[in-house]
């Protein structure tokens, strides 16, 4: 018997691009294809075999379709069937998948639909972003960029207009289909996929009465070993089709139900009202409605239509073999059989060098009940447009790259981390319960714990009780957690930045062609990198995905640790020196995120990264035209807080013009206002808050310098020190004032003492417990800038050894 083992290895994986891990370098070409093109669906709980010639799930040596676990299968095939009436009035259907035979009439097609030389082709093919060869060739673009819009996308064209796949005595419709699939691995959606399909019509006569919807032959486990046990269920109302089991499978811990929903059908275009007939669930869809799923039809294998005539009747709604009108078929629950099913949706017009589009979701659960609320799910999230969490991004966002003399000044704007992720807006701003992910309390940061309401425990086979957070575990297992996904969500989850330089743009997404730009940093936590980032104490975390380690006799489950920084701080401006005047280079900057409570609520991946080519700039480093004059960047500095007239701020030491062209004729200021207190380990530390207006009075941004109390440089004591975490960009230049404050700063200009007092009773610190929260040199800092008055007064006490010697306090007053 296999057994899984968690076995904790820590693994630490630097955050790079979202393509840090090719095996194959972007910009080398896929050898020519020799056989027909087939890819993995693996991002999240599916695997699913899909293919460039009808078969979106493809059976392999067994099946094509497996969830939960590489060896459960639950989907032998399916296919997508296309029929229609031609202008004679020839019922044809162009095949996907047959499930009788396994056999497609759909074959590749090149990117401009041909299918000639499908098998040379080496752009005929299926397309996976997640494969890096594939992402060099991406065809999916728009205005020149990129569209990818899930973990893991795929694409491919094909046809049924290629001979060589017409079933004999058979016709074809001339059209040819784009298949494209999405996959995330979130909480929400880690047991779908998403298949969306355009159709278009390439003859030059009407498909009249047309339909369409996949052919799915769901065997859940095994089904050849004589006694297949497969049953099926429908929901009109959702446009579902579900395929189950009532008796377990040898060796499965659980056995799961699979289903097919449209979340977008076919609209009415006829201009008459459809009437779909059936005995119990007929009804009328109005012109311009979407049509839905107007047709569920069940086969065996000795029931399977063999003809076009017979398979477009079963797409319309009609037995073949009695002609009756009966649109969807109830009986498939009563009697276990190896059973495949067909959704259709129809009929509708499509016009010469028209488009139809359709999507449709492949979802698995562990029961009926829970398939319905999964796909509800998925709808929202096919209805809000796949917008699902995301790297950060934003069309105000820029990276500018200026050529100097052997060196080149890199500057890029705050948009990103002042961009909110779009998918906080899509959640629900409303407490619900939550599936718990078991051992996840424990992750989640104390404040965010204080958002979550509730539990449901498990207190027996079929009982459960809910609890409020806190109080005593009454049984088992937590299943269910109650809060408010939105509070847990961060919208500004902005973390950090990366650099790259590379000699051409397909470089910026290799890692062996790539450089990073910068300097390497090290954090306290052992992390190190070429990283700026936040300084918020998130180095290296626990990913939510863990490796997979099999060996003959078991399965190792190995966490994950992600890289996130070293708390450099957020900078805007960097120059990158040593460069060759004349060669052109290649900039860009990959922004990633991190969700800290994503351990908690799966509702994304940890952190993601955007594409380092996706602002990609080339420049050419030259020699300075000897007219060249660089920026005049002039100081003046009121109220003394400036470093050269006593003060404790150096305006000049981190001042640097990272966008020299950018250096506008203008005037800004930096308001510093008053000195707050931070406390923390018992210490208290200043906090300086500076705010920077234009020229005009009006407020650009701000920042918080909270200093360390450390040694710096040969300072034989320690001292206040440091810059604010981030850098401050405007006007072209980026600015990071720097304070360096010694305690002997701290002076009284002013003593009047009176009266005379034994030398023994006057001390410069306290004693006792007071002497670790509040010494004389340690928050010397607290009395500048202020007139005070020191009022004494007799008391008794500790005095040195003494416990009762007699001692002056005072209490210290700001006039």
């Amino acid at each position: 018997m296999k057994v899984n083992r968690l076995l904790f290895i820590l693994v630490t994986a630097a955050l790079t691009g979202s393509l840090a891990l090719a095996a194959t370098a972007p910009g080398k070409r896929a050898p020519a294809s020799k056989i027909m093109s087939q890819k993995t669906l693996n991002a999240n709980a599916w695997t699913i075999y899909t293919t460039n010639y009808g078969p979106m799930v493809n059976p392999g040596t067994g099946s094509g379709g497996f969830w939960r676990n590489p060896a459960h299968g639950y989907i032998y095939g399916a296919g997508l069937w296309v029929g229609a009436q031609n202008s004679t009035g020839t019922k044809i259907v162009a095949v996907g998948y047959n499930p009788n035979s396994g056999a497609s009439e759909l074959g590749p097609v090149s990117l401009d639909d041909s299918y000639e030389n499908y098998l040379t082709d080496q752009f005929a093919r299926v397309y996976l972003s997640t494969d890096p060869t594939d992402y060099n060739d991406w065809p999916v673009l728009d205005g020149g960029k990129k569209v990818i819009r899930s973990v893991q996308d795929s694409y491919c064209k094909y046809s049924d207009e290629n001979p060589q796949f017409t079933t004999s005595g058979d016709s074809v419709l001339h059209v040819v289909v784009e298949q494209f699939s999405y996959a995330w691995n979130y909480a929400d959606n880690n047991d779908i996929i998403f298949f969306y399909f355009k159709v278009k019509n390439k003859s030059s006569q009407i498909l009249n009465n047309a339909y369409l919807g996949p052919c799915a032959d769901c065997d859940i486990g095994d089904e050849s070993d004589g006694s297949p046990n497969d049953r099926t269920l429908f929901d009109y109302t959702r446009n579902l089709a579900m395929q189950f089991q009532t008796e377990p499978e040898p060796g499965w811990d659980k056995v799961g139900v699979v289903g097919f929903r449209y979340f977008e059908s076919p609209v009415n275009n006829t201009g008459d009202t459809v009437n779909v007939i059936d005995n119990q669930f007929s009804h009328a869809i109005a012109p311009g409605d979407p049509l839905g799923m107007t047709a569920f039809k069940i086969f065996t294998l000795a029931q399977d239509p063999k003809t076009d005539e017979e398979r477009y009747l079963e797409m319309s709604g009609v037995n073949y073999w009695d002609l009756v009108n009966d649109a969807y078929d109830e009986w498939g629950a009563v009697m276990p059989d190896d059973k495949r099913f067909l959704m259709s949706s129809g009929p509708f017009v499509l016009k010469p060098d028209s488009v139809v589009t359709t999507c449709i979701g492949i979802i698995g659960a562990l029961d009926t009940t829970a398939l319905k609320v999964a796909s509800d799910v998925a709808q929202t999230i096919y209805d809000n447009g796949f917008v699902m969490a995301d790297a950060p991004a934003s069309p105000s966002f820029a990276l500018t790259a200026t050529a100097g003399d052997g060196q080149v000044y890199l500057s890029w704007n705050k948009a990103l981390e002042n961009t909110p992720d779009p998918y906080w807006a899509m959640l629900a701003d409303a407490k619900i319960w939550n599936h718990y992910f078991p051992g996840t309390w424990s992750k989640l940061p104390s404040a965010s714990q204080l958002l979550v309401d509730s539990f449901e425990i498990k207190t027996g086979v079929s009982t459960s009780a809910k609890i409020a957070r806190g109080e005593a575990n009454p049984g088992t297992d937590t299943l269910n957690a109650y809060y408010n996904q939105k509070e847990l969500y961060e919208p500004y989850d902005l973390q950090g930045y990366l650099l790259y330089r590379a000699d051409d743009l397909s470089g910026l997404n290799d890692p062996v062609q790539r450089v990073p730009v910068g300097t390497l940093d090290y954090g306290s936590s052992g992390a190190f990198g070429y990283f700026y980032d936040k300084a918020d104490g998130y180095q290296i975390v626990l990913d939510i995905d863990q490796y997979a380690y099999v060996t003959p006799d078991t399965t190792y489950y190995l966490p994950i640790y992600d890289t996130l920084g070293t708390d450099r701080g957020l900078v805007y401006g960097l120059v990158d020196d040593g460069l060759t005047n004349g060669h052109c280079y290649y900039y860009g900057i990959s922004a990633y995120d991190y969700q800290p409570n994503v351990y908690f609520t799966r509702k994304c991946p940890t952190t993601m990264s955007s594409d380092p080519a996706l602002y990609a700039q080339a420049v050419t480093p030259a020699a300075q035209s000897p007219s060249y004059v660089p920026p005049n960047i002039a100081i003046r500095v009121d109220g003394g807080s400036d470093l050269r007239y006593g003060g404790a701020l150096d305006y000049f030491q981190n001042l640097l013009a990272a966008d020299p062209k950018a250096v506008p004729d203008d005037s800004f200021k930096l308001h510093w206002g008053e000195m707050g207190r931070y406390s923390s380990g018992g210490y208290n530390y200043p906090v300086y808050q500076g705010r920077l207006y234009s020229s005009g009075d009006s407020l650009m941004d701000s920042l918080t310098l909270v200093p360390s109390y450390s040694f710096s440089g040969a300072d034989p004591t320690p001292s206040f020190n440091g810059t604010p975490y981030d850098q401050l960009p405007f006007g072209g230049i980026v600015f990071q004032p720097f304070l360096h404050y010694l305690l002997t700063q701290a002076v009284v200009d002013t003593v009047s003492v009176t009266g005379v007092y034994p030398a023994d009773s006057i001390f410069a610190q306290a004693y006792g417990s007071l002497n670790s929260l509040f010494t004389a040199s340690g928050t010397a800092w607290q009395w500048r800038g202020s007139d005070y008055e020191i009022r004494w007064r007799d008391s008794s006490g500790t005095v040195g050894t003494n416990p009762a010697g007699s001692i002056l306090c005072a209490t210290v007053w700001d006039i």
